[in-house]
């Protein structure tokens, strides 16, 4: 009893501590340095090991192997001593690991194209090892029992019958692949000029023999050793031996193959996040190694291993048959079948190996507690419709029309200067509005503002420099950034405006609207400075510790009536106004210092940069590192965002769309933005796969930009945008083309091996244009046989696209050549424009590389086309714009681009989708209706007045924040 009790606790470590590093790896840092994280693993747990060998008195064997054992013939898998291993086994064991994590950088290279699940047929590899060279002949039948009973028999049979051991198992495995590859992937895509899966399927094939060599090879290494402390210490030498060889050969052939990738281009690289996490996972690593080097010896390779595939299959079932009835799993069957064959499967391989417990569970009891939760899991299945009475936009569209009758009374609710004092108040916590308010309402009322109360976005933008000293922002603007590149600064001073930009080109003429819109409220505004980013890409990127501090002081002034011990921060703890850093510049790069005196070349002038781009594979890495790690630091440190990386693009993340999501449609667009709760988005978008050009400031400074991206700290502020104008297109919504058009460009930025397949655009180009055999798509459609109910299917994307009016196309390549450039055209393709996108019914609208898409305001202003906006960044008025109001959302990730575009064009007489014609309608009135509302919207709220609007209050708000006396100056009613 005292060793089954060992036994057990020993597989509940290896089983828990496999169960936390399966799930808390995506979330750690070592996948940045593959090579290195796996050296350092591997020495590390092997040193934790061998201090464990000092603790063997207190772990199972610790006086020698179990003798006592029953010498039961029947228990052919429970326990089986090996041969006696070789002397080469033991190098041939090293360099198998070295092997194995060569495969494994390899697949994971490729994880798009690898096949989820293979990892399940392990145990069958371990089972037929285990027959063909350990199986006992079975003991001769006993006496025929003239009262045995067929079931008799059959127990009889079934107890240590090696045929059923192999069926049993590999009913299993087969089964828990299946639960694990019914997970959605990811629109990261396999390339099928430079990527193969047939390759990366063999590599995974490969890997998983090794593996199974791997646990053999250990098996029959520390089988016989007489001690556990012995085997401890031989499993630490096995460890440590690995990691030295690994890197010394590594070392050696570094002459003839560069080895460098996987590994921090100096010892700087090395953050101390990075080095907790080696040091967690080495801890877990270690755990596991030892419970499974004890475990394996005391039973046989296959019970651990049998044990955890049927924990990650039952999982994988669970979490299938809660997503019944979602976009996600569309099948009952698919979703609890694989539940039936695993609980049957499994519940065999426990007669066949005559296992009498599992994890502490009696047998019986365990099949009891199965078909409990078989029946249960069925019903809960069954239970949920797959089925929908309405479309989900249909409730989505009709729902945004009541909330924004809502939002419009909530956006102008004063209709006279006292009115608008007290709305302030409420929404201000008691502080007073900036001097010249009614100036300002006066101003806004003449030109017939739609929005007089909610300017929420200028608010968040400026409440951070309520916590830095006057002085201090004034020095930053006065001397810091002026100094920097593409920064002009615009002058109020004396009741005159100024900017002090000398070239000409579309910068000139931005900033000359600029002054010549402030100039009809000059008079009443303070004396301040603007900096205005000229380039193209935000600029002031604050981790989130240092905005903290400064949000803290900030608020002892914002929250006028409330007690300043309610807003303390224990990091900042009675700390006043905070001061901008001294001596920035000397913090920064030599990259950055002095940037504003350096010749730009032509390439780097066209980028608007002043740094020279990355375009060797080495530099690309590490200045993409250096910025996931800035962006990662914006994100509070509980977020998923803060690790800086997701790994996993094989498989679609659903966390990161669930909060902004209603089903699979994008619902509430702010939320689609936040890069801290969407890790993924670090992989799907070319603004995060690589650095921008010029890079951000990492202190809070005063920069005034036209638009931003989640985490950034510029002030928004409206300008006119350059040729975003053009002659309209006087056709109604019926009378244009009836499809989806998007023309592109992929600019100059280098473009690596993972922005070739996870940029946004050429993502969008490969699933429409490109798709393989093995991509899929999930559809709203009409569900068979039911009238006019609806359900998700899953399309072939190449079926998808042929039924469906999708143009899209690259029409230029700003790149200049190199490896990745002429990937992305022998992958994306060329294709010509077709004349004005408004010529269209659907006008697809994608970003930048470091902007919003151009043309925005051009087609929410045109009646008879609806924009569908997909974009991370925003800009002064984005607030005023409401998803499936003035536009149709669509998620970078585009899993609902063809439910999307289904659900307006229809497809009725479009052809067969998935075998059949379908009825399905097309809701052109709801297109026609939020085109129409887009611009009667735009024609009230983003007019050049309401430019003017905004920024009046901007710098009236901003001429407080900078004024000395800020905490006593305001607007009072009397002085109206």
């Amino acid at each position: 009893m005292a060793r089954d009790a060992h036994v057990h606790m020993t597989a509940l470590c290896a089983v828990g501590s496999f169960l936390w590093i399966s799930s808390n790896v995506e979330r750690h840092s070592l996948i940045v340095y593959p090579r290195l994280s796996s050296v350092l693993i591997l020495l590390i747990s092997g040193g934790l090991t061998w201090l464990a060998s000092c603790l063997a008195a207190w772990l199972p064997g610790s006086d020698g192997r179990f003798d006592e054992r029953d010498a039961d013939p029947t228990r052919v898998m429970e326990h089986v001593v090996p041969a006696r291993p070789r002397r080469y086994f033991a190098p041939l064991l090293i360099f198998c690991i070295f092997l194995r994590l060569e495969i494994f950088y390899r697949v994971t290279s490729q994880l798009q194209c690898s096949v989820p699940g293979i990892q399940a047929f392990l145990c069958i590899y371990l089972v037929v090892y285990h027959v063909l060279y350990y199986q006992k002949a079975r003991p001769p039948p006993p006496e025929e029992d003239p009262w045995a009973t067929p079931l008799d028999d059959l127990a009889f049979w079934a107890s240590g019958s090696a045929s059923l051991a192999l069926g049993s198992i590999a009913l299993v495995c087969y089964s828990t692949f299946l639960a694990i590859s019914q997970g959605t992937r990811s629109t990261f895509f396999c390339s099928s000029l430079l990527d193969s899966r047939l390759s990366t399927l063999a590599f995974q094939l490969a890997g998983l023999f090794l593996d199974a060599v791997i646990i053999s090879l250990f098996w029959r290494i520390l089988a016989w050793t007489k001690t556990t402390k012995v085997r401890l210490r031989t499993l630490a030498f096995v460890l440590l031996l690995s990691g030295v060889f690994i890197k010394v050969f590594q070392i050696l052939i570094s002459p003839i193959i560069s080895t460098g990738e996987g590994y921090p281009a100096s010892i700087g690289g090395i953050d101390s996040l990075y080095i907790f996490d080696v040091f967690i996972d080495s801890f877990a690593f270690a755990i596991l190694v030892i419970s499974l080097g004890i475990l394996i010896c005391e039973t046989s390779p296959i019970a651990p291993a049998s044990i955890i595939t049927f924990i990650c299959g039952m999982a994988a079932t669970f979490q299938n048959i809660a997503h019944i009835g979602t976009w996600q799993m569309q099948s009952k069957l698919v979703a609890i079948g694989p539940l039936y064959l695993l609980s049957a499967g499994y519940s065999l391989f426990l007669y066949s190996t005559n296992a009498r417990s599992i994890l502490f569970i009696p047998r019986m009891l365990l099949i009891v507690l199965l078909l409990a939760t078989l029946i249960g899991m069925t019903i809960t299945g069954l239970v949920k419709s797959t089925t929908q009475k309405n479309h989900p936009l249909n409730t989505i569209i009709y729902e945004t029309r009541v909330e924004s009758d809502r939002w419009l009374r909530h956006v102008k609710t004063s209709e006279n200067v006292r009115a608008a004092v007290g709305v302030y108040h409420e929404r201000h916590y008691g502080r007073d509005p900036p001097p010249n308010f009614d100036k300002w309402f006066e101003f806004a009322k003449a030109r017939k503002t739609a929005i007089t109360d909610h300017f929420e976005q200028m608010e968040s933008d400026i409440f951070p420099f309520w916590g830095v000293k006057p002085e201090a922002i004034r020095q930053a603007y006065n001397e810091r950034v002026p100094k920097e590149p593409h920064i002009a600064v615009v002058t109020i001073e004396n009741k005159q405006v100024s900017h002090n930009y000398q070239g000409d080109g579309e910068n000139k003429k931005v900033l000359d609207e600029l002054v010549a819109m402030i100039q009809g409220f000059v008079e009443h505004l303070a004396d301040m400075k603007l900096p205005i980013n000229l380039s193209n890409q935000p600029r002031v990127l604050t981790p989130w510790y240092d905005l903290r501090k400064i949000d803290v002081a900030g608020m002892k002034k914002k929250f006028k009536h409330l007690s300043t011990r309610s807003v303390e921060d224990p990091a900042t703890d009675g700390a006043g106004d905070a001061s901008l850093p001294e001596g920035a510049a000397a913090q920064q790069s030599p990259e950055k210092q002095g940037t504003g005196d350096k010749p730009e070349t032509k390439r780097q002038a066209a980028a608007g940069s002043s740094v020279v781009i990355p375009y060797t594979k080495g530099a690309m890495f590490s200045s993409t590192k250096a910025w996931r790690e800035m962006e990662a630091a914006v994100c509070p440190v509980d977020s998923p965002g803060r690790s800086g990386l997701h790994w996993n693009v094989r498989d679609f993340c659903t966390s990161c769309a669930k909060m902004h999501s209603d089903e699979q449609f994008l619902k509430r667009y702010p939320q689609s933005k936040s890069l801290c709760d969407q890790q993924d988005l670090t992989r799907l978008h070319s603004f995060h796969t690589s650095a921008p050009p010029i890079t951000p400031f990492q202190e809070l400074l005063p920069v005034f930009s036209r638009h931003k991206a989640d985490g950034f700290n510029d002030i928004l502020i409206p300008l006119v945008p350059p040729a975003e104008e053009g002659p309209g297109v006087n056709k109604d919504f019926r009378q244009r083309k009836d499809r989806v058009y998007w023309r592109g460009t992929i600019g100059d930025k280098p473009i690596s091996e993972e922005a070739l397949r996870g940029n946004h655009k050429h993502r969008l180009v490969h699933l429409v244009n490109n798709a393989t055999a093995a991509d899929d798509v999930t559809m709203m459609l009409g569900a068979p046989a039911q009238g006019n109910w609806y359900s998700y299917e899953t399309v072939a994307a190449r079926e998808a696209n042929a039924v469906l009016p999708l143009d899209v196309g690259i029409t230029e390549y700003a790149c200049e050549g190199g490896p990745g450039c002429d990937a992305a055209k022998a992958e994306l393709g060329q294709t010509r424009a077709e004349g004005d996108p408004l010529e269209n019914r659907y006008v697809l609208l994608l970003d930048e590389d470091t902007a919003p898409p151009p043309g925005l305001l051009r087609t929410v202003r045109s009646p008879g086309s609806v924009p569908f906006l997909s974009s991370v960044f925003g800009e002064w008025y984005s607030e005023r714009l409401l998803p499936w109001l003035h536009f149709v959302p669509i998620d970078t990730r585009f899993h609902a681009l063809h439910s999307t575009v289904a659900y307006f064009v229809g497809l009725k007489g479009r052809g067969k989708v998935n075998g059949r014609e379908l009825e399905f309608e097309a809701r052109w009135e709801d297109a026609e209706w939020i085109a129409t509302q887009g611009a009667r919207w735009a024609d009230k709220a983003l007019r050049r007045e309401d430019m003017e609007i905004y920024l009046f209050r901007l710098l009236l708000e901003w001429g407080r924040v900078v004024s000395d006396d800020r905490d006593s100056i305001g607007f009072k009613l009397d002085q109206a």
